[in-house]
This record gives structure tokens, C-alpha cells and sequence, in this order.
């Protein structure tokens, strides 16, 4: 399935008991639609089984989102009911759910993380590093480790003061201006990941950046007004 990155906002206090538990940690993290705790766990502890059954998993998640009505978080293609709340969680799906104002908890993106990365800093690394002089780059690349373990490295914290930072320079940027900076010869030269096979990158191949981007900007106000802090995790 390749390395997938996630975010998801909460509370420190929940930070705390999440690190204290690692079992509810990977599970609360990284849980997806129809797979139970047991397999969640053993997927996220062990990538190379995720790989094998990658194509059970996508038809699983495809299977789910097919009988819910609600707008998934991560772009599912559902239509959202009519007057949802806020944020929406059912013992059915076990997956976290946002609605037509979009304030999500949790964001997927997916394996567009790479591409992000690179059109927010013309950075071509794939290494964590927390850098306070540089907000746009530990939007995908810093945070501080915590103590939760995720299949590719410790999933990553940023904290009030990184977010207000990120809030201030992801205003400055559009999604049109960050489109305009995609170039297919630049991200095939670079073989930026996922480097997408045969044909390389195309404007297609990265316009699911461009549908994220404003997402991932809320999610970032939405933590910053409710003084929470957001984890990052590979996986």
C-alpha cells in the first residue's frame, strides 16, 4: 500500500493516555472503516502484511463507505446527510466522519503527502525533522516525537506554538498558488513519491493535492481555535 501519513487533532490530555497505551494508540490513530482493533493493530505493526493484503483492505474500506451516507473524512464519495453534527462516529464504521462544513478531527492524505511536501518547500527530503524557523515544512515533515510507534517511525507532535505558526504561512498561500507551482518534468525529475508508474506524474495524477490542501488548512485553524495539538503520523 506505500507510506500513507495522517493527521489528527486532540487534546495533550488525550496525547497523555494515548502514550500510555500504545495498543488504543495505533487503533485510535490509525483505525479505518471495517477493520476491527485486532487487525488494525497487526496491519500498522507489521507494513509488509498490510502490503499482502492491500487489495482486501481497499475492498473493504470501498465496501463500508458504500453504506454510509456521510461525507468521509479522507474525500470519500458519498453525498453528507442533511444537517449532520459536527463530527460523527458510529460503532458500525469504527471511522471518524465529517460533514458539510467540514471540520474534521482526522485527515488522510493519503500518499500525496510527498507532493505536498515538495510544493509547500521545493524540499525533496523524506526525512522527519522539526524545524522552528520553518512553519511550511513541519507541516508534513516535523513535529517532535512522541511515544506512539507507527509502522514507518514515531508518530510526531506539533504543538500550539508550531500550529499558530503554520496557521500564519499557510494564509499566505493559495491553492491556486500552489498549484501554479506544479511542474510534471520537475516532480518526475525529482521522482517525487509515490513517482506514479508507468507514465510518471501528470496533472491528474496530483490534483487530489489541490482538494486536500484547503482541508488540511481547516484542520490546522480548527486545532489553533480549540488549543489542541495535532499528531503526525507515517504508516
Amino acid at each position: 500500500m506505500g507510506i500513507e501519513v495522517r493527521y489528527r487533532r486532540m487534546s495533550e490530555q488525550k496525547l497523555k493516555v494515548l502514550e500510555s497505551d500504545p495498543q488504543l494508540a495505533l487503533t485510535t490513530l490509525f483505525k479505518l472503516p471495517g477493520i476491527n482493533s485486532e487487525a488494525m493493530l497487526e496491519l500498522i505493526t507489521n507494513p509488509q502484511g498490510m502490503q499482502e493484503r492491500a487489495a482486501e483492505i481497499r475492498e473493504t474500506i470501498q465496501t463500508v463507505q458504500a453504506d454510509t451516507t456521510y461525507l468521509v473524512l479522507d474525500g470519500g464519495s458519498k453525498p453528507p446527510i442533511q444537517n449532520p453534527p459536527d463530527i460523527c462516529h458510529t460503532d458500525t464504521l469504527n471511522f471518524e466522519l465529517c460533514t458539510l462544513n467540514f471540520r474534521p478531527a482526522v485527515l488522510d492524505l493519503g500518499k500525496d503527502w510527498h507532493a505536498l511536501h515538495y510544493l509547500l518547500t521545493g524540499d525533496t527530503s523524506m526525512e522527519p525533522s522539526h524545524n522552528l524557523d520553518a512553519p511550511l515544512h513541519n507541516i508534513v515533515m516535523g513535529g517532535n516525537p512522541t511515544l506512539i510507534e507507527s509502522s514507518y517511525g514515531w508518530v510526531r507532535c506539533l504543538l500550539q506554538v508550531d500550529i499558530l505558526d503554520i496557521v500564519a504561512a499557510l494564509t499566505e498561500i493559495t491553492t491556486e498558488e500552489l498549484r501554479e507551482r506544479f511542474s510534471t518534468d520537475d516532480f518526475n525529475s525529482h521522482e517525487i513519491y509515490p513517482n506514479p508508474q508507468p507514465s510518471g506524474w501528470t496533472r491528474d495524477e496530483v490534483e487530489n493535492v489541490f482538494i486536500l490542501f484547503p482541508r488540511l488548512k481547516k484542520l490546522f485553524e480548527l486545532a489553533l481555535e480549540a488549543n489542541e495539538i495535532v499528531l503526525v503520523g507515517h504508516y
